[in-house]
């Protein structure tokens, strides 16, 4: 069994992990799966900053910097350095040592930059402290503070909170007021979600607002270029990294990405769309042993599992009953997909 991953842009199949389309060569957040464009050293979506790396040497350059410092590879040549790249792996968490721990960033990343005077800020908060321009804080275009719709989107500017009723912005994705979240992923499918969107439109899911706690940020330990974060457990108050799975006190779920709490059977955050299948390790549905993420079969007790969730599945499923994924069935002898009631295989003559 595999599942299939599509392009946003142009919803070619892609692999899973891909950060190009193959079709319309289109450049993605490896992390969120956001479209990128060429020139971004971090996604506007859900901050992941990314390096620079030489084509030459493989080290780590500025963004900007016409030669290599290290090696004096010209860099300004078409080809001469490396496609950006997320760093988005995390290791697994050890005490950290006094010369390694360093100062936890900000839970939230500015998003963007005023569209005026350029001057990094949150998008959604719809005004720049700078300048004093207003605009839309889901296309990112300036309007008039007199616009109740974004002339350019037609989006509403402003909206009530569904749980509070405290005014927001368009673009907030988390109200500051009672901390509920408005999902701009789907967590089932990853498909990006517009405000306000009550079943999603690919996988058909219902999408609900619901009210999320945020874990606090500890600290921050630098693993070789990974950045490490150790958090404390809303729930029970233990520390632990949502890197490598959930709270070992209390069973809680975290985002790695963005620190909010996920809840049971969600495979991507509605909020960033970090997919949690990025996470190490996870627990066998059947018999509880330690397996790897992406898995199609457990290796202990040789259950099915669906690959993008792990939910245990039988042969004959086509769909996983638990995140709705579709299965191709594939040939033991040449592996290539075949019909469910397909008796000898098309391309290498195995009996099924």
């Amino acid at each position: 069994m595999s599942s299939q991953t599509r392009c946003a842009n142009c919803r070619a199949v892609i692999p899973a992990d891909a950060d190009v389309c193959p079709e319309c060569q289109q450049e993605f957040c490896p992390s969120c799966h956001a479209p990128l464009d060429t020139d971004d050293v971090f996604c506007p979506r859900c901050g992941v900053e990314f390096a620079v790396f030489c084509a030459h040497c493989d080290k780590e350059i500025d963004p900007d910097a016409a030669v290599c410092p290290h090696c004096g590879e010209v860099l300004e040549e078409e080809g001469a350095a490396d496609d950006i790249v997320a760093i988005i792996e995390q290791p697994a968490y050890e005490p950290p040592n006094q010369s390694d721990e360093v100062e936890p960033e900000p839970e939230d990343e500015f998003t963007g930059q005023c569209p005026a005077c350029h001057t990094p800020l949150f998008v959604e908060d719809g005004y720049c402290a700078a300048c004093g321009a207003t605009f839309c804080g889901r296309c990112g275009q300036e309007v008039d503070e007199d616009d109740e719709v974004c002339p350019h989107c037609q989006t509403p500017l402003f909206f009530e909170c569904p749980t509070c009723q405290f005014e927001l912005t368009a673009g907030t994705d988390i109200c500051p007021n009672c901390n509920t979240l408005f999902p701009a992923f789907c967590s089932y499918c990853h498909a990006s979600l517009l405000p306000g969107t009550a079943v999603c439109p690919d996988c058909q899911r219902p999408v609900q607002a619901s009210q999320r706690r945020t874990a606090r940020v500890i600290h921050a330990v630098q693993v070789d270029m990974a950045l490490v974060q150790v958090v404390a457990c809303p729930d029970c108050g233990k520390q632990f990294n949502p890197a490598e799975g959930d709270c070992l006190n209390c069973g809680y779920r975290v985002c790695p990405a963005c620190q909010i709490s996920l809840v049971d059977g969600e495979r991507f955050c509605p909020r960033c769309g970090f997919d949690t299948a990025r996470i190490k390790q996870a627990v066998c549905p059947t018999c509880q042993g330690i397996i790897a993420w992406g898995s199609d079969e457990c290796p202990h007790c040789e259950q099915l599992l669906c690959p993008e969730c792990l939910t245990a599945v039988t042969e004959a499923d086509l769909t996983c009953p638990g995140c709705g994924a579709e299965f191709e069935l594939l040939c033991p002898g040449c592996g290539a997909a075949v019909g469910v009631e397909t008796a000898v295989c098309p391309q290498c003559d195995l009996a099924l």
